[in-house]
């Protein structure tokens, strides 16, 4: 029903009719006091893990790994892999050694075959294999399986670049 409607105008809807918004920057509440002046806006600082701050300032293009692209989730559909994987796809023209790596999937998803890759549900990953495949990507997309506190901060530290996608577009106009 929602998406006969669109996404937009739902939005829309919710901006004229909510009471309460929580934003972080000067936009959003410029934007919602715009949209409904009689709503109340509170400020809700994006709030990272004590990681994110423990390396604050450590690190240092002389100790990444090149071309090496870190997306810290991607096993939601939200998250964009799917969007990650395609620009790997484009990356790679310029940059044949380009590597994207995702925590999380264990790397023998790859090889599930028969009923037991239909049984387990992971369509989404079905899809994002099919892409990859697709693009020849094997040896530039690399599932490294569920991964410690510790190994996600040494990847983090060593990575290019890091990738955060929504797989969906929000429009608020």
């Amino acid at each position: 029903r929602m998406c006969k409607r669109g996404i937009a105008n739902y939005e829309k809807d919710i901006l004229a009719n909510g009471r309460y918004f929580i934003g972080r920057t000067l936009w959003d509440k410029a934007h919602i006091q715009m949209s409904n002046p009689a709503s109340r806006y509170y400020v809700g600082e994006e709030i990272l893990r004590p990681l994110f701050y423990k390396y604050q300032g450590a690190w240092s293009v002389d100790k990444c790994e090149r071309h090496t692209i870190m997306m810290p989730s991607g096993y939601n559909p939200l998250k964009g892999m799917h969007f990650a994987i395609q620009s790997v796809a484009y990356i790679k023209q310029f940059y044949p050694d380009v590597v994207l790596k995702i925590p999380g999937i264990p790397p023998s998803f790859r090889n599930r075959r028969g009923l037991r890759k239909y049984l387990i549900g992971e369509e989404f990953i079905e899809y994002c294999q099919s892409l990859i495949k697709e693009n020849n990507l094997e040896d530039n997309v690399i599932f490294t399986g569920f991964i410690s506190k510790d190994k996600m901060e040494e990847y983090l530290i060593k990575s290019k670049l890091l990738s955060f996608l929504l797989g969906l577009y929000f429009s608020f106009l």
